[in-house]
């Protein structure tokens, strides 16, 4: 792996070439579709309206993210304090913190109130904050002794992988890992990812939590690789892997989750990262040419029908409008501070 990088890397630092940051989001959208990659970063239309699964998601991840922050501190004042010793109320006040940085986080995404929309929450249930409420309570309740042992590193870290050098340019793959922890066996990176693929209800009851296809679906996850890739950068041979937490979001269980811990080799991870390089080429190719073709094949999905299959049936090339197709809205992809990524990529650079 670390020839691969070498090689990226050109083994220099050469000055005036144009810096280029691309994440998953960006890669996986032209993997998708070329035009999709297109309306969706060029254009950056988006349909204009809620969406329940990604505004609840993105709340949990933030609640979630102060229940790390909160242990983490406590830790630092207090390193040699046993489990046994914390009482309940430090754990009430976790809860408390994280949920209000749930409904920050909530009121953000400009979602509605349920104090003030209680038919809104009808129509999102589970997906509402009473649920979530519960949630982090039991997450919290189970995981007291788990979250005490590990060693929480980092907390929502950036992190800058080379990728390619051209003669006019360098590319990096940059993401952001939502936890880091070292236990016992070594240094883990930590997805939160929350779903209603739950298992049918009396196999709930009997232990299994979620449907076989939920707990497959990482296993040749690009996202998951990077950030594989990214911790043996970091931490060497002490990196072992990437947990997902699989969190349950159900009309009826709101204490449901499961770790599903994935192992990629060197050589594995190798692969990946030769695949990325591809797509990459691909992706700055169809940039240069500004040539978006249609992959018809990804029209229809498993969570049915692209957001733009109803554009791309009316429209060849919506480039060629003069307004924002109808029931869209421009919000352009930016889910990171390019010259904090710099930052990244020069402290990378100088070891």
């Amino acid at each position: 792996m670390t020839d691969g990088i070498t090689g990226a890397m050109g083994g220099g630092k050469p000055a005036g070439k144009e810096i280029i940051f691309l994440d998953n989001t960006r890669i996986s959208g032209l993997k998708k579709c070329p035009m999709f990659y297109m309306i969706r970063t060029k254009l950056g239309w988006v349909r204009d309206s809620v969406k329940p699964a990604l505004g609840f998601g993105g709340a949990w991840h933030e609640g979630k993210a102060e229940v790390f922050r909160q242990v983490k501190l406590l830790k630092q004042l207090r390193p040699t304090v046993p489990a046994r010793e914390i009482n309940k109320d430090f754990w009430t006040q976790v809860h408390e913190k994280a949920f209000a940085s749930f409904m920050a986080e909530w009121t953000l995404r400009e979602l509605p109130d349920p104090a003030r929309f209680p038919e809104l929450m009808e129509q999102y249930f589970p997906r509402v904050p009473g649920t979530a409420k519960e949630m982090l309570w039991h997450y919290i309740d189970q995981n007291k002794s788990w979250l005490w042992e590990i060693e929480i590193l980092d907390i929502e870290k950036p992190f800058v992988v080379p990728l390619l050098e051209t003669d006019t340019q360098r590319i990096f793959l940059v993401g952001r890992r939502d936890m880091t922890y070292r236990d016992s066996q070594g240094v883990w990176a930590n997805e939160h990812k929350t779903t209603t693929l739950g298992a049918a209800e009396k196999y709930i009851v009997q232990g299994q939590i979620f449907q076989w296809k939920f707990l497959q679906m990482f296993n040749m996850s690009p996202q998951v690789a990077g950030y594989t890739y990214s911790i043996k950068l970091e931490y060497g041979n002490e990196a072992r892997g990437v947990v997902i937490s699989g969190d349950l979001v159900h009309k009826k269980h709101n204490d449901k989750f499961q770790n599903i811990p994935i192992w990629k080799d060197d050589s594995w991870l190798e692969s990946w990262y030769t695949d990325t390089q591809f797509w990459v080429k691909q992706l700055l190719w169809h940039d240069k040419e500004k040539f978006y073709p249609h992959n018809e094949n990804s029209c229809d999905g498993q969570y049915g029908p692209c957001e733009y299959k109803d554009m791309c049936e009316a429209c060849s090339d919506p480039r060629e409008l003069s307004q924002v197709w109808q029931g869209y809205k421009v919000e352009f992809w930016e889910p990171f501070d390019e010259d904090a990524m710099k930052e990244i990529m020069l402290r990378i650079e100088n070891g």
